[in-house]
């Protein structure tokens, strides 16, 4: 077992469960409540499943790379998802001037790309 892609799965079960719990309660919910056009709504709440998926096969792509050897390029997809994640969370907050603070979502990825390369020595 690769015990740092094996970190990695269980950090990407709790982002995946963060979102969910938290995602759910303080974007999901007003998405759905907001005063939109339809499409616009919707769209914009299948993004929202389609990144909790994407969440979940992170954590499923760093769980079998922990525990298959076979399957260590799954951690290094998982890790390039991820390090994906902070660069164009980074990018798009300066980018619109925005306060990180405000949009933290990247700084939960830098941990799993850390973990993705040293798990991948």
């Amino acid at each position: 077992m690769n015990i740092y892609l094996a970190l990695a799965a269980g950090l990407a079960v709790l982002i995946t469960l963060t979102h969910l719990i938290l995602g759910g309660k303080e974007v999901a919910r007003p998405l759905l409540d907001a005063d939109l056009r339809g499409v616009p709504k919707y769209t914009s709440y299948y993004c929202w499943h389609i990144v909790t998926l994407e969440l979940a096969g992170i954590a499923v792509m760093f769980a079998l790379a922990a525990f298959y050897p076979t399957l260590s390029l799954l951690g290094w997809v998982a890790g390039a998802f991820s390090l994906t994640f902070v660069v164009f969370g980074i990018v798009m907050n300066a980018a619109m001037k925005r306060k990180f603070a405000h949009h933290p979502q990247w700084s939960f990825f830098v941990p799993l790309a850390a973990l993705s390369v040293v798990g991948g020595i």
